[in-house]
């Protein structure tokens, strides 16, 4: 019965992943024509996805205000864009730490005060934080809790409220970038994430059909992306190659599509084309997790996830990935 379930559920994946790809995709001119003149706000444009975002925003000719929370990062992010947007590439940027959900309108006051307009609001920042939930307790602090779900839900909605008077002026757009793992339980080691973009999704879809319903000229696409494979995330996954690719998505590929949802306003970005069968899989049977568990989906026992969060820590400390997020870890190091 349970491969009757996949082999269905793998069939309308694919009719739905053909559906969404049955246009043609916008070359780089086409993109340069619809851009030109309009203004981007990018938050968690320091590195990933973001950056990547920032690149392409860059080439094809549009004004950009690039939000993170490293100065060092934004500087060198900005300098490349400009390289690669040549003589007539605008791109300014803001050091904002989005924990600070009450004063994140500050962003949107700024983009207008240097570009005078709005266009696209990119929502990409977040706090990604890997490790089992019940084994550290600094994971389960009320604290620690609320202050991943002021950054990762509660800012992206001020920033939103913010933003939706200007992008109604400008019958603008917004992009969330949201996750797989916001719709359905993949993971055993990333509760707090997930449970902040089950949040974000609940809230943005039920704004999308509000807006729907009002007749607003404003959009929203939510992003429903799996693993990505940028720069960070290749050095902190030591297994990347062994991955299937139908299982990975091309970081440029991702922001590109990104870039075109101003354009095509699509309700929902999924990709890569795995999380098709994934949705298919969990609205067929919603003890697909159980069978995930249960045939080796996650490698070792949970003692071995437990290990593996605490050297995913240290890999992230190393190179800097979610710079400041992870410290807590080391006093686990000696433990395990």
């Amino acid at each position: 019965m349970k491969k009757t379930y996949i082999a269905l559920a793998i069939l309308l994946a694919m009719a739905a992943y053909l559906y969404t790809c049955r246009k043609k995709p916008l070359s780089m001119e086409d993109l340069a024509a619809k851009y030109e003149n309009k203004v981007v706000l990018i938050c968690g444009a320091s590195s990933g996805i973001g950056e990547e975002v920032v690149y392409q925003l860059a080439e094809v000719g549009a004004k950009v205000m690039i939000v993170a929370r490293r100065e060092n990062r934004l500087i060198s992010v900005k300098e490349e864009a400009l390289r690669r947007g040549g003589q007539h590439a605008r791109v300014e940027y803001m050091v904002y730490d989005f924990s600070d959900v009450k004063n994140s309108g500050k962003v949107v006051d700024k983009t207008i005060e240097v570009f005078g307009r709005l266009d696209y609001l990119i929502a990409n920042h977040a706090a990604i934080i890997g490790g089992s939930f019940l084994a550290f307790p600094h994971l389960q602090e009320p604290d620690f809790i609320e202050k991943h779900f002021r950054i990762n839900t509660f800012s992206i909605i001020e920033l939103t409220l913010k933003s939706l008077p200007h992008l109604e002026a400008s019958k603008g757009h917004v992009y969330i970038t949201s996750s797989l793992g916001g719709e359905v339980p993949i993971s055993a080691r990333n509760h707090l994430y997930c449970a902040t973009k089950h949040a974000l999704n609940g809230f943005f879809y039920s704004l999308q059909s509000e807006l729907i319903f009002k007749k607003s000229p404003v959009g929203i696409t939510i992003g429903s992306l799996g693993f990505i494979v940028t720069k960070d995330l290749s050095q902190i996954m030591t297994n990347i190659d062994a991955i299937p690719s139908i299982f990975k998505g091309s970081v440029e590929y991702c922001a590109r599509s990104i870039i075109t949802a101003y354009i095509e306003r699509p309700r929902t970005v999924t990709y890569p084309a795995s999380n098709w069968i994934t949705r298919f899989l969990w609205l067929l049977n919603p003890n697909f997790h159980e069978y995930l568990h249960e045939n080796g989906y996650f490698a070792g026992d949970y003692e071995d996830q437990v290990k593996q969060s605490v050297e995913l820590a240290k890999t992230a400390q190393r190179i800097g990935f979610q710079e400041g997020y992870y410290d807590e870890f080391n006093e686990y190091s000696d433990a395990v």
